[in-house]
């Protein structure tokens, strides 16, 4: 089933845009905004920024496992949530997706790796603890 998607500028209709069709608005000069916009109205999560913040999520838990001190463990927090906002603004200004599916894929990476990172430890208790050194 094909869905058609509208255009409008400036609350008039500018364009019906068939899924075939998209390629054609998008190598013409002179394209209104709204046209690009209605071609790429995004997907609900991301799947550019679920990438993004789960390798962001997933080495924060490799880093928490670390023996590094608390200054040092802020600051690589710090330069990877920066690392996953940018790449949400990123897609939010160039027209790839809407905040709320970067924020949705953001929801969806924490709790995959946070959930994953749990199942292992409930399956396998060793991996989750430190060596005690005597």
């Amino acid at each position: 089933m094909l869905i058609s998607s509208v255009a409008y500028q400036n609350g008039r209709k500018v364009a019906d845009i068939e899924p075939q069709d998209i390629h054609r608005y998008l190598v013409q000069p002179g394209v209104p905004l709204a046209v690009l916009r209605a071609a790429y109205s995004g997907a609900f999560p991301s799947g550019h920024e679920t990438g993004v913040a789960s390798a962001a999520v997933l080495t924060l838990v490799a880093v928490g496992q670390l023996r590094v001190g608390v200054a040092a463990r802020a600051a690589i927090a710090a330069v990877l949530a920066a690392w996953a906002g940018v790449a949400a603004l990123g897609l939010i200004r160039n027209f790839f997706h809407y905040a709320t599916d970067t924020v949705g894929a953001l929801g969806v990476s924490v709790a995959v790796v946070l959930g994953g990172a749990w199942a292992i430890d409930a399956a396998v208790p060793a991996v989750g603890r430190r060596r005690q050194l005597t």
